[in-house]
């Protein structure tokens, strides 16, 4: 998937494989109760051991081919404010899902946006995928204004698709297909 050493280089943002050192960081940046509020996987409160449980199945994730996530640094500072991930990567169906998180201190700079964008080209251009999915829940503007912005069309609303703190909860779906991805591309150089 990546190179050993490989970066994503965006300016001064800088996408790479997690390390094992990367806990404190991660741990600063996502123990935050309006994080886990829109994602199912992170919990709050959150600690050094889902960090450390995380980058062990993360590392497993990788050597299966299943998912390459990676983390969100600043160019020459290397400390981890967020993360971004191409998961559930189905190479037989040419497809994965993505999905993302940010320190809140880094919330509304447009750094997200810039790193779904990388990742998108990644996965099309690298991985050979063809689409690349989210759902989001509906309560998550913010992350929805995101995918729009990097071509992904809204599909519908699964009524009750989660259950979160025993509420259910509606997901958006969203998806961008490699043949929406270029005609996207092509329409931004135009511009």
């Amino acid at each position: 998937m990546m190179e050993e050493g490989e970066v994503i280089t965006l300016g001064d943002i800088v996408l790479r494989r997690y390390r094992d050192d990367d806990v404190e960081d991660i741990v600063e940046n996502i123990d935050d109760e309006a994080i886990s509020r829109f994602t199912l996987n992170i919990p709050y409160p959150y600690g050094p051991k889902d960090a450390e449980d995380y980058l062990d199945k993360n590392d497993s994730w990788y050597r299966k081919g299943t998912s390459l996530n990676l983390a969100i640094t600043f160019k020459g500072q290397d400390k981890v404010i967020g993360g971004i991930g191409l998961m559930n990567i189905e190479e037989k169906f040419h497809h994965a899902e993505i999905g993302y998180w940010i320190g809140r201190k880094y919330w509304g700079e447009g750094i997200v946006s810039r790193c779904v964008h990388a990742m998108v080209r990644f996965g099309f251009e690298r991985l050979g995928l063809q689409r690349i999915s989210a759902v989001i829940f509906s309560p998550n503007k913010a992350s929805q204004r995101v995918l729009i912005k990097n071509g992904f069309l809204h599909e519908g609303t699964m009524k009750d698709r989660y259950v979160l703190d025993g509420r259910p909860v509606d997901g958006e779906m969203f998806g961008l297909t490699r043949k929406t991805y270029d005609k996207h591309m092509k329409d931004l150089a135009n511009n």
